[in-house]
């Protein structure tokens, strides 16, 4: 008794291929021997840990083109700052720019300003209705 006869009641050699008219053709059973099996063993494990490498190669190459446009958005940003501080212009005003007590300083007098104006405002509205008030006619 060869191993195909002991194997035939489980489907191990039932295995079906179709041929090029497209008749059932039964597929000899094969039987691996033991170093054939360890060659594929190691094939497999060999086409998983490249797969495994091809993956992470592609994660670097996105994760690297990230940074490369992170440094470059820096670097253009580095050299704004420096030419910033090398030339001290207010690119809006186009003034000479300030130092941060000066803009401080600059800034408490706009607020003073302000507070001035918001008083004046204030001022005007109770002395126009204080002289309504002593007009004559006004009914008091």
């Amino acid at each position: 008794m060869d191993s195909g006869d002991e194997l035939s009641g489980y489907g191990v050699d039932d295995e079906v291929s179709y041929g090029s008219s497209g008749e059932k053709r039964k597929r000899p059973y094969f039987r691996h021997s033991p170093d054939q099996i360890q060659v594929l063993e190691t094939q497999i494990k060999f086409w998983f840990q490249n797969r495994r490498t091809q993956f992470k190669t592609q994660q670097e190459k996105v994760e690297n083109e990230t940074l490369k446009e992170e440094s470059e958005r820096l670097g253009t940003e580095n050299r704004m700052l420096r030419e910033a501080v090398a030339n001290p212009y207010c690119s809006n005003c186009l003034g000479i720019a300030l130092t941060p007590e000066e803009q401080s300083r600059q800034q408490f007098y706009h607020t003073m300003l302000r507070q001035n104006l918001i008083l004046h405002n204030d001022y005007q509205r109770l002395r126009d209705m204080m002289a309504l008030r002593r007009a004559p006619g006004f009914g008091f």
